[in-house]
């Protein structure tokens, strides 16, 4: 999902000639941190998933302020896919720390 968004800024960047606005600056932001995000959760689920629920908070709220109509559904496009990738990071997270101490516990 961040590899997308990503792919949607550098296209943007190649197609239009405009220059870069606030709007368009905390998008560049929040893309990158997403995929900050995301990189660390590959090595550390626990952090890299908060960081991706944090991150779904800030995406969620920039598309509330900025959303024109569909205020609801825009939270959901920009938010929703880094939620469910941040709780499944941490799901892994505590069922692998669960698995852990139940082998040590045996």
């Amino acid at each position: 999902m961040a590899s997308l968004w990503l792919f949607i800024v550098v296209m943007s960047i190649f197609t239009e000639s405009t220059e870069l606005d606030t709007e368009s600056t905390i998008m560049a932001i929040l893309i990158f941190s997403s995929i900050f995000g995301v990189l660390v959760a590959w090595f550390r689920e626990l952090e890299g998933g908060i960081i991706l629920l944090i991150v779904t908070i800030a995406h969620s709220t920039f598309a509330f302020i900025v959303a024109g109509r569909n205020k609801g559904l825009a939270m959901l496009i920009s938010g929703g896919p880094f939620f469910v990738i941040g709780s499944l990071f941490i799901a892994t997270w505590w069922r692998s720390k669960r698995s852990i101490l139940t082998a040590n516990d045996d």
